[in-house]
């Protein structure tokens, strides 16, 4: 559905700032809303909302200028954060179950074949070390 709805250019942007964490306060507003912000090149972060019904994702709006008849790079990044969420869960349930040592153990390795992994880590280690 985002290959349909944005450009290559959007969906390229879409996911670096899905990886960059730039997707903050994810969260539903109704049984079919999700809203987030996201933080973009503005000193305000833009404000996404999704909307889905049986059919699947029914409306994306975003607060930002862009209005080139396809999905913007916040919505793309949105909607990746989505289906991470949703794909996470099952994964959280077994994290959960796990004690702290292997879990370090589990991070670990999994930083250790993935620059990319490890540098997210890094910094979301550090944000949360200084309680943002």
């Amino acid at each position: 559905m985002i290959q349909t709805h944005a450009t290559g250019d959007s969906i390229e942007r879409g996911r670096a700032y899905f990886q960059a964490g730039a997707v903050r306060s994810l969260r539903r507003a109704g049984p079919d809303v999700v809203e987030a912000y996201v933080r973009g090149g503005a000193p305000t972060p833009y404000t996404v909302r999704l909307r889905h019904d049986e059919r699947g994702l029914v409306e994306a709006r975003c607060t930002c200028p862009y209005h080139a008849g396809a999905w913007c790079k916040h919505i793309v990044a949105v909607a990746l954060a989505c289906l991470h969420e949703r794909g996470a869960e099952p994964v959280m349930a077994r994290l959960e179950a796990l004690d702290r040592a292997a879990l370090v153990q589990l991070v670990g390795r999994l930083v250790e074949d993935d620059p990319l992994l490890a540098e997210r880590v890094k910094a979301e280690a550090e944000r949360l070390l200084r309680g943002d």
